[in-house]
């Protein structure tokens, strides 16, 4: 018999370990000046100043005496926060639903045929489940390759993998795991919308993770550097507190909080919501050599970008810290998108943000929901349009993708702008078939302009349930191909309703990842693969996960 489900806001036990940071206000500034270099774009001026102690110290052995002693937590769901109002967005989900169901031809045929299409690359397995993970539903899928291993994270739940898999298996070998209440050290509320990073550089993992509110009104976000290259080492915990940013915005909640980086700063976004009303976005931005020796530090917070939609940081692979580092906003429906640029994360600089600046692309909406097969008449919740992870950005390229309406299905486009102009250089849509549904894609990009994507896939005019797809471009080519199938689940999700009583409407992933082995990006002569994990179906009633590899040609 299946766990009594309760909403996310269960509490998991007592207690906060480490020290806390405060935010003090600073006295406002001009809100808006021109840019240093002299440019179109406006300066924005701080909010607040997020002053850290040092980090403390936690040990996998730690982690190892807290699991064992500590409650195991019920089934729960972790809501799905539009940034428009609730009942704007169901209805905006209903009309989405009544457009025309035209197929379109694969995007394939849009441009010509790829030099290399990408393949699997010996791994791809399934990785944690919904039972093993804690029961909170839906995942959040996400991962990291490093050198030698590879880091599954989901709601709310840590494993740390070989990153070969055992010889004659599609199998990596599974080394250890955690919740996250005991990576963080922190037991009061539960932990949700985790990211994880591999710093290929400096070789670091850097793990983030929201809490709910807790009864006295406080709200943290945690932050885990590991201190080696080894993900099984001891991690420095930074437990932030975000309380007194809401409240200057006249907000509540810390939500959906991403997790970006550039050669010389840890970048960390989220949305702002008051109730179930979103209030706008913010950005802070810690320089590496603080958080990477457990320092204490004071750095700026930046809110509440217009209030246009989601901010993505990216992950800079190739750029110093005098150079820009672009962050990027697609609102829901529109003809633009929106481009901030942060300037100064060197260490011993004051960072400052700049924007927006408008980036025109092809019109776009809202996503209708995903039909599955089977007559079950349950949907799958598609979100909205935002960027639902990081950005890449090599050179005067940033690359992203994201959820839209193409002839009334879901369907998955790409960008890929010149942030020297401006500009948008290339973009397409790309889905399973002509009759398919494709959401919850993430993409990456290497230095030579390799391109992988995952994304979560429907098509039930040809009976497949949910898929985990994959599919790249070489750089000379035009258009993101079908792809392959990773996976294809065996059974319709259809009980991990986004409402109850459930509604027609299934909570799945809100985001996916695919990241580039980093002996690549060190050296553009080695082979070219990414390692990418996405959600699949075990059953009608349980999440599980697909970890693969991949690579051109």
């Amino acid at each position: 018999m299946r766990a009594r489900r309760e909403r996310v806001g269960v509490v998991l036990g007592v207690g906060l370990v480490g020290l806390m940071m405060v935010l003090t206000v600073t006295s406002p500034t001009a809100a808006q000046n021109r840019s240093p270099a002299g440019g179109a774009e406006t300066r924005i001026a701080p909010s607040l100043t997020l002053t850290g102690a040092p980090a403390t110290a936690r040990t996998w052995a730690e982690m190892a005496q807290a699991e064992a002693t500590r409650p195991a937590p019920p089934a729960r769901l972790k809501p799905f926060r539009p940034t428009m109002a609730l009942a704007a967005y169901g209805a905006a989900k209903a009309d989405a639903a009544a457009g025309p169901r035209v197929g379109t031809p694969a995007p394939a045929a849009e441009g010509t045929a790829p030099q290399a299409p990408p393949t699997l690359k010996g791994l791809n397995c399934n990785g944690v489940n919904q039972s093993s993970a804690g029961m909170l539903f839906p995942p959040d899928t996400h991962g990291a390759v490093g050198h030698t291993q590879y880091v599954q994270i989901v709601n709310s739940h840590l494993r740390v993998y070989t990153k070969a898999p055992v010889s004659g298996t599609p199998c990596p070998t599974l080394l250890s795991a955690t919740s996250l209440a005991a990576l963080f050290g922190y037991f009061t509320e539960t932990l949700f919308d985790p990211r994880v990073i591999y710093d290929h550089v400096w070789r670091r993992w850097v793990v983030t993770a929201d809490a709910l509110p807790q009864s006295d009104g406080h709200q943290f976000h945690f932050i885990a550097i590991s201190q080696t290259p080894d993900a099984l080492g001891p991690y420095f915990v930074y437990p932030v507190d975000v309380t007194q940013f809401l409240a200057s915005f006249g907000a509540d909640f810390w939500d959906f909080p991403q997790l970006g980086m550039d050669r010389d700063a840890i970048i960390v976004t989220a949305n702002l919501f008051s109730g179930q009303n979103f209030v706008g976005a913010a950005m802070f931005a810690v320089t590496k050599p603080i958080l990477y020796n457990g320092l204490g530090f004071e750095v700026s917070m930046f809110g509440t970008f217009g209030g246009f939609g989601t901010v993505a940081p990216p992950i800079v692979v190739d750029r110093t810290c005098d150079a820009k580092t672009l962050l990027v906003i697609a609102p829901i429906n529109g003809t633009t998108l929106k481009l901030y640029t942060l300037h100064g994360s060197c260490p011993g600089f004051a960072p400052t943000l700049t924007g927006p600046v408008d980036v025109d692309v092809t019109d776009y909406s809202l996503p209708p929901n995903a039909p599955q097969p089977g007559g079950t008449g349950q949907v799958i919740d598609t979100s909205d349009n935002r960027f639902v992870n990081a950005s890449t950005q090599v050179g005067d390229n940033l690359y992203q993708v994201h959820t839209i309406n193409l002839a009334g299905r879901a369907a998955s486009r790409f960008y890929r702008i010149n942030t020297a102009t401006n500009t948008l250089a290339e973009s397409g849509t790309f889905s399973a078939t002509g009759t398919s549904h494709d959401f919850n894609a993430s993409i990456a990009a290497d230095t030579v302009g390799d391109v992988y994507v995952t994304w979560s896939s429907t098509d039930p005019a040809n009976g497949v349930d949910p898929q985990v797809r994959v599919s790249g471009k070489q750089a000379a080519d035009v258009g993101i191909p079908s792809g392959v199938a990773v996976f294809t689940s065996p059974a319709p999700l259809t009980e991990n309703c986004a409402d109850n009583p459930c509604a027609g409407i299934q909570r799945w992933g809100d985001y996916s990842a695919i990241t580039i082995n980093p002996q690549r990006l060190l050296d553009p002569s080695k082979p070219s693969l990414a390692f990418g994990v996405n959600e699949r179906v075990n059953n009608s009633g349980e999440w599980s996960s697909r970890i693969f590899r991949v690579g051109i040609p």
